[in-house]
């Protein structure tokens, strides 16, 4: 038992050749996205006074403001939640 031992002490102590098989071969270069988008999303809940919500509402029937100017609607999609406004910036 006590030669099995030394064996394996032996051998833990023993330099190893590094494991490289995962890395790729070829530096990569990194690669980066940017991108730059004038659309937002808003999202609107839209209820009468006794906070009844109202449904079946199109894009003609909303106006949206930013800083006092208007801002034209280029997507509205009306569903059973919040009803989505697609904006571009101008």
């Amino acid at each position: 038992m006590g030669r099995v031992a030394l064996i394996l002490t032996l051998f833990m102590l023993a330099p190893h050749p590094r494991l490289d098989a995962q890395k790729p071969t070829a530096q990569r270069s990194e690669f980066t996205l940017r991108s730059e988008t004038d659309l937002l999303s808003i999202a609107v809940r839209v209820t009468d006074r006794n906070d009844n919500e109202i449904h079946g509402l199109s894009a003609d029937q909303f106006s949206l403001y930013e800083d006092g100017k208007p801002q034209k609607i280029s997507f509205f999609d009306a569903e059973s939640e919040p009803v989505s406004l697609g904006l571009c910036s101008m």
